[in-house]
């Protein structure tokens, strides 16, 4: 009877080719009339070619250039509205403070309204002219309940920016420690792309009156007098064409950051320094 040692021990269904140094023959021993045939799975490498790694999370993985671009689109839409150097640009521009009639600087009423929408008091929005001893206000209680309405808004905006972030990342960090590092760099271009047109579109759409109206009416829901102090500012909706400059910006810096970093994070190691 040969000796166990002069066998050849195959293992079945192993294709070196596919598993690489999956399985490794540790011991065999022979213990009087019995063999004992150990063998044990010492370490499973990532060593499949990366075509043929991550099963689901590959698919997973698709969704991450959207939603990257989806918090992309909304991080630069929240920080734009909340800036305000956005107010103090489309003031300059349209010159409507000047129409309501009160000694207020646009540096003043475009730091009072960045100022508000970040706050988190309950303190309503006011914006008063210094007359001697006296302060005249210059918005209405109608003024101040719309600018309430569009803080709030703002503020389930910044929430789901948040929520579309934290889901790109976490997928993100799935795909890398799969190793799938070339499928990481094509969906950041992907996801850059996807954030462009979605910019272009968006300044599409938003550009059209009727569309305006209607973001209006489902987020404040309210009309103001024309001749309210709200209303004289922000009436003729100039306000979009500054917005799409600071939004426009603002995303393409947070685009090109998204790339660098991706590509950062999955650079080959170097062998040689």
């Amino acid at each position: 009877m040969p000796s166990l040692s002069e066998n050849r021990i195959e293992t079945a269904g192993y294709d070196p080719g596919r598993h690489g140094s999956a399985a490794r023959i540790l011991s065999v021993r022979q213990t009087r009339r019995f063999f004992h045939l150990k063998v044990i799975i010492l370490e499973y490498e990532f060593d499949y070619p990366e075509e043929n790694r991550g099963g689901l999370v590959r698919y997973i993985s698709f969704l991450m250039p959207v939603m990257m671009a989806a918090a992309i689109l909304l991080i630069g839409a929240g920080i734009a509205l909340h800036l305000p150097q956005l107010y103090s640009f489309y003031f300059n521009d349209s010159q409507t403070v000047s129409e309501i009639d009160y000694g207020i600087t646009v540096s003043e009423m475009g730091g009072a309204i960045g100022k508000y929408l970040i706050s988190t008091g309950d303190e309503p929005f006011q914006v008063y002219e210094i007359n001697g001893e006296y302060r005249d206000a210059v918005f209405a209680s109608d003024d101040q309940d719309v600018m309430k309405k569009a803080r709030a808004f703002l503020y389930k905006e910044n929430i789901t920016a948040l929520m579309f972030f934290v889901l790109a990342v976490l997928i993100f960090l799935l795909v890398k420690k799969m190793k799938l590092t070339a499928l990481l760099r094509k969906e950041a271009i992907a996801g850059a792309g996807i954030t462009a047109g979605c910019l272009i579109l968006e300044c599409l759409i938003l550009s059209r009156t009727s569309v305006q109206q209607h973001i209006y009416d489902a987020v404040i829901g309210m009309d103001l007098p024309k001749t309210s102090s709200l209303s004289i500012l922000f009436g003729d909706g100039g306000l979009y064409s500054s917005f799409f400059v600071f939004n426009g910006i603002i995303c393409i810096v947070l685009t090109i950051l998204f790339v660098y970093i991706s590509y950062q994070c999955t650079r080959p190691e170097r062998v040689f320094y």
